[in-house]
């Protein structure tokens, strides 16, 4: 009932299942189909997002830099997940064991932290949305972490 009401008002379609696809040909929709799974949901979570933003900042009149916003957190993960993997290759590998692998996480963990203060992520207006935010944001400034 209401798929085809939707598709039949498509001019594309985004499509992650075999059903989908067979739905959407049949009505001659444009397609663009997606082999696994996963890497379709992802797609179609993220397009999602996009759209979601979009509309957000184009209602509320609000400009999203996408550097500050999705860049330097992205840059920090990365730089987490390689540091975690990193340390438990070059110092662990081999040894295996749950407190080994604790370990490695745990330095990944605290080069993520570090980062989100080289990388001025956390700002002050983040620090005082905290429980105590303005003792924790008095001692990152005398600590020289935040500006």
């Amino acid at each position: 009932g209401k798929t085809y009401r939707l598709l039949q008002q498509s001019r594309a379609a985004l499509v992650t299942s075999g059903t989908a696809t067979l739905e959407t040909a049949l009505l001659r929709v444009p397609q663009v189909g997606i082999a696994a799974a996963p890497i379709g949901s992802l797609a179609c979570y993220l397009f999602i997002v996009a759209m979601s933003l979009r509309a957000i900042c184009r209602e509320t009149g609000v400009e999203l830099s996408f550097r500050e916003t999705f860049g330097k957190p992205l840059v920090a993960g990365g730089l987490c997940g390689i540091s975690a993997w990193g340390s438990y290759y070059l110092l662990f590998h081999g040894q295996g064991g749950r407190l080994l692998t604790l370990a490695s996480i745990s330095i990944g963990a605290i080069i993520y932290l570090i980062l989100l203060f080289l990388l001025k992520i956390v700002t002050k207006d983040d620090i005082l949305l905290l429980p105590e935010g303005e003792k924790i944001q008095k001692a990152l400034e005398k600590g020289g972490l935040i500006g």
